[in-house]
């Protein structure tokens, strides 16, 4: 006999007593300390995508171009148009 168990909550497992199947559903409320995807990485941090673009607590900034931050909105020496 095989015992599965999951500890952290975001899996759980099933077996019938009537089936030979096991049953794997993910919680709907999945809980992980961090993703990567490709350049995109979520974690405690925030978002960061590739190395120029990062999202935070504080705001969104972008190397060497504009931010929105808790401190303000810096263009990052760009012209703003079309407002």
């Amino acid at each position: 006999a095989v015992d599965l168990k999951n500890t952290d909550g975001n899996l759980t497992i099933s077996k019938s007593d009537d089936s030979n199947d096991v049953v794997f559903n993910l919680s709907k409320d999945f809980k992980v300390d961090g993703m990567t995807s490709g350049t995109t990485v979520v974690n405690n941090d925030g978002v960061k995508v590739g190395s120029d673009v990062a999202l935070g607590t504080t705001g969104l900034t972008i190397t060497n171009g504009p931010a929105v931050t808790a401190s303000g909105i810096d263009a990052g020496s760009k012209v703003i148009s079309h407002v």
